[in-house]
């Protein structure tokens, strides 16, 4: 039986960058919404997992902390905010809270147990919890990420229905060369395949959702900022951009989950960090909906399933 990283090695090549394409249709924006609290633990939000149904969800502040918000939606699904917030802070191996230089969490991921996996920029690495009040259990730390520019770590995190870990830097390299996607198996790391270069565009927030992996890019420039979602099919296949958005449409886009709506429609659901600076940026909630994939083959699906 072909092993999923096996098939990623086969299809991509180490470090093998896949093509790229742009989605016909793109995505539609169906809420944006802005969220405040005055408390000073509120901000910087910088990973979202929604549950499958998209009625309640788990968020992540790249300060440390777990965030349960009471989710408040229409019959229809459409998002209209927040009723309530839950907070607690993410601890260390030892139990404790983590202390300021290790507590720059960004990516969040559910693996098919439950548990939630977080990636760290600032001290490179990948944590997962069996809860929100559970202590870490730190992962072992590839031999690259010691090499990762300052404050450049593993800024995206996501998980697959077979347990795989996809852990991807800000920026690992040159303006154009490739984007690194490093690949926990249970037991080991691998350099398992790179997204081609998004150029001015670094990948922020990851997502897998029926065997395909969603990754979105930030950029910024004089008039505010740009998002950028690609889709990458496990099964081998060209990378598609789904929604490419003029600079300034939202604000600092940091975190990706996907579901389906009860109409059947992909759901991406994505959350600004906003830097902690409350008067010149916004914490909201974005959702699109996205196009479904084109039908790929068969086959290469079969075999990517454990």
């Amino acid at each position: 039986m072909i092993t999923r990283l096996a098939l990623i090695l086969a299809l991509f090549g180490p470090l093998g960058v896949a093509a790229q394409e742009r989605a016909d249709p793109q995505a539609e924006l169906i809420a944006a919404t802005r969220l405040e609290h005055e408390d000073p633990w509120f901000g910087g939000l910088s990973g979202i997992d929604m549950a499958p149904d998209g009625a309640s969800a788990v968020l992540l502040s790249d300060r440390g902390w777990w965030l349960h918000p009471q989710v408040r939606r229409d019959h229809d699904g459409l998002f209209l905010g927040i009723a309530r917030w839950r907070f607690v802070p993410l601890l260390g191996g030892s139990g404790m809270k983590l202390p300021g230089p290790a507590r720059d969490s960004e990516g969040l991921a559910r693996l098919p147990d439950g548990r939630l996996c977080v990636s760290f920029e600032g001290l490179p690495r990948v944590s997962c919890y069996d809860g929100p009040k559970a202590p870490a259990e730190t992962l072992p730390r590839f031999d690259t990420f010691e090499d990762f520019p300052g404050n450049r770590g593993l800024e995206a995190l996501a998980a697959d229905t077979s347990g795989y870990l996809y852990a991807i830097p800000e920026r690992a390299g040159k303006r154009r060369d490739p984007d690194p996607v490093f690949v926990w198996d249970g037991r080991t790391w691998s350099a398992a395949m790179t997204l081609p270069s998004q150029g001015r565009l670094n990948p922020v927030g990851a997502d897998v959702f029926e065997d395909h992996l969603y990754v979105l890019y930030r950029g910024i420039g004089p008039t505010g900022f740009r998002s950028r979602i690609l889709r990458l099919p496990l099964s081998g296949g060209p990378a598609v951009i789904l929604l490419d958005t003029r600079a300034g449409t939202h604000d600092n886009l940091e975190g990706l989950t996907l579901w389906r709506n009860a109409a059947g429609d992909i759901v991406a659901t994505m959350v600004s960090d906003d830097n902690h600076f409350r008067r010149l940026q916004r914490t909201e909630i974005v959702e699109y909906r996205l196009p479904d994939p084109k039908h790929h083959d068969t086959l290469a699906s079969d075999a990517a399933k454990p």
